[in-house]
């Protein structure tokens, strides 16, 4: 293990040699063809390669230590979780910064839905009635998650109660769209309702009833809806047929 890591050490530092040498040498030739012109005034053939010879030395230097610490850092397995951890945090700042404008949008939609249909038997008295919990992001998609306390579970099971929320959501989009926010998402590649039901489940240890909402606003989540319904097309292909004349 021992000779390994040396080894190891020693094909890191003749290769960051290698690089600070190459870099070194680009950087001079653009500099040079850059002034080439005031520099063969100024400089005689001989001093002007001795310059371009000292100019490569000592740059090679800094330029390979630099590289060394460089490639040294990355090869390190917590500075690379670190970083990793450090750029899904930038990317999820940015899929989120919308986060604040769409989630009570998402709520009310939730609750004109429910308080328009009774397909499903889900009372909400009000629209605290759909408690907005938080997100989560998967596949670089937003997941809005709301929930609704019931005391008892619902007559349907969890698929089924996905399928029948999803038909109610289409069909209130169509209807009445959703206040707020683009009712349709079009793109060069996708045309689609923007709001689908991801998931949905009854969580009996604490009486509620969950629900996680794709909002489709970017082309990943308009991607993950495609692959999402013929998933669903393709475990449930006659289960969501029982509601189209009812929805």
């Amino acid at each position: 293990m021992l000779k390994k890591s040396n080894n190891d050490d020693i094909k890191l530092f003749f290769g960051s040699l290698a690089i600070g040498g190459i870099v070194s040498v680009i950087v001079f030739v653009i500099y040079w063809e850059a002034n080439k012109d005031i520099a063969s005034e100024v400089l005689s053939p001989f001093f002007g390669n001795l310059f371009i010879a000292s100019f490569c030395v000592f740059s090679v230097l800094p330029l390979s230590l630099l590289a060394y610490i460089v490639v040294y850092l990355l090869k390190n397995e917590s500075i690379k979780t670190s970083i990793r951890l450090l750029a899904n945090k930038f990317s999820t700042r940015q899929l989120t910064k919308n986060s604040e404008i769409i989630y009570p949008c998402l709520q009310a939609f939730v609750y004109e839905t429910l308080k328009r249909n009774d397909i499903l038997h889900i009372p909400v008295q009000d629209i605290s009635s759909v408690n907005y919990i938080g997100y989560s992001v998967r596949q670089d998609c937003v997941f809005y998650r709301y929930g609704i306390n019931l005391l008892e579970k619902p007559d349907y099971d969890d698929d089924l109660l996905k399928i029948t929320l999803s038909r109610l959501f289409q069909s209130e989009l169509k209807q009445y769209g959703v206040l707020g926010l683009p009712s349709i998402y079009k793109s060069v590649t996708a045309f689609c309702y923007s709001i689908y039901a991801d998931r949905v489940f009854y969580d009996e240890d604490n009486h509620i009833l969950l629900i996680d909402i794709l909002y489709i606003c970017t082309e990943n989540s308009a991607i993950y809806y495609q692959n999402a319904t013929k998933r669903d097309n393709n475990n449930h292909i006659n289960m969501g047929d029982i509601y189209d004349d009812e929805v």
